[in-house]
């Protein structure tokens, strides 16, 4: 699934930035709010079972809303749930220089469109070897292992984004361009490994009866903590001065933000709780969990 995720980004990204080049911003937003629709024509091609209607009216179905919202609760509540999960939000909600460098990339150094969409076709093709090289070597590592040392191995290699702030690559004689695409595909490929097992273990953590439920909830904890890690990254740009012409500071954000990164590793024993691989993932409804799993 991941996989065909990530294919479909390398062949958005091909199309992205050389559309820019022979039509307007307003044309490509209204070609790509094609795109929408016709997803939603191809869902209609998908075979369903339909669901028989259950009897007793509005009451029956508050009473059976009621025991679903009890279980998926009481499943939050254990501790070998809601530590792992809070482990995760954790690391992942670390604040993120990512717009503050886009502005850099583009103001200072003059990156357009075209090249903007040739980084992302780079990012995209790099997501890709990124779940080939977790489906091939790492998934039967344990996750805790996994996440360990993608953290510890994604620390200096983050800090190679200071090169490109301070200079450094042209000092070195690394041009621009070549530096940010080789750096935007080590940096993918490690950031989708060490992605990875963040969804067998929101599989995992899935007990019986409550799967699908629990697993949409788990996957909104993770979206959460994006949000939390895309404003709190703004907020730290705003302390630091950073702004469109003011690159200062841009440095220390982020040196700021990479050794933030590594804060939440103290808690990685959180992940001890989860339970071991296969005792998540029951039939309750329709084993939607451990069908993720066999899809990551």
């Amino acid at each position: 699934m991941w996989g065909a995720s990530a294919t479909g980004g390398v062949l958005s990204a091909y199309f992205s930035g050389s559309l820019l080049t022979v039509l307007s911003a307003r044309q490509v937003f209204g070609l790509t709010a094609l795109f929408p629709i016709a997803t939603a024509s191809l869902s209609l091609l998908i075979p369903e079972t339909r669901v028989a209607r259950r009897g007793g009216g509005v009451a029956a179905t508050v009473a059976d809303f009621r025991l679903r919202a009890g279980r998926l609760w009481g499943a939050l509540s254990q501790r070998q749930v809601y530590l792992p999960a809070a482990f995760v939000f954790l690391w992942q909600a670390t604040p993120s220089p990512d717009a503050a460098l886009f502005f850099f990339q583009t103001g200072e150094l003059g990156f357009g469109p075209e090249f903007l969409g040739r980084v992302r076709l780079v990012s995209s093709v790099a997501a890709l070897c990124g779940v080939y090289v977790f489906r091939r070597y790492l998934r039967s590592v344990p996750t805790k292992r996994v996440m360990l040392w993608a953290t510890l191995i994604g620390l200096p290699l983050s800090l190679t984004q200071l090169a490109l702030v301070t200079r450094l690559n042209v000092a070195l004689g690394i041009p621009d361009r070549l530096f940010a695409l080789t750096d935007a595909a080590v940096l993918t490929v490690l950031g989708q490994v060490s992605f990875m097992p963040t969804l067998v273990l929101a599989a995992r953590l899935c007990p019986p009866d409550v799967e699908a439920s629990l697993f949409a909830a788990l996957m909104s904890v993770y979206n959460a903590s994006g949000v939390v890690a895309n404003e709190s990254g703004a907020a730290l740009t705003a302390a630091l001065g950073v702004s469109e012409g003011h690159y200062d500071n841009l440095a220390l954000l982020v040196g700021v933000c990479c050794f933030l990164g590594v804060l939440p590793l103290p808690l990685l024993g959180w992940l001890d709780e989860a339970p071991p691989d296969g005792a998540g993932g029951g039939g309750g409804e329709g084993g939607e969990a451990k069908k993720a799993e066999e899809l990551v």
